[in-house]
């Protein structure tokens, strides 16, 4: 996969090698603003390890993304702070957590 300004990542095949990857309860995701090498965009952490953090978000021609990027260039937001919002949420989840703006 290779990203603005020319780096690229690629997950290892060996188990042995691969670091421990952690990953959110389904529909849970955080979300997250992605800022570094080009990239300034708000979307959803799928998973990730020490050091690397997988993005997922969906562009304004409605095609879905999902890069590695390096862990210093996220920052975790609150779902009504973000630009981009998943329509598959668990509403009551983000909800409960005071991440949904309420209009009254």
């Amino acid at each position: 996969m290779s990203l603005p300004g020319g780096r690229v990542f690629r997950m290892t095949t060996s188990r042995a090698d691969s670091p421990h990857i952690s990953r959110a309860a389904y529909r849970r995701e955080p979300y997250v603003h992605v800022s570094g090498e080009g990239m300034d965009l708000d979307g959803k952490a799928v998973a990730w390890t020490r050091d690397r953090v997988l993005v997922h978000w969906v562009d304004d021609e409605l095609a879905a993304h999902n890069v590695w990027v390096d862990a210093s260039w996220v920052r975790r937001i609150r779902r009504c702070e973000s630009a981009w919002g998943d329509p598959y949420d668990d509403f009551a989840f983000y909800l409960e957590q005071g991440q949904l703006a309420v209009v009254s």
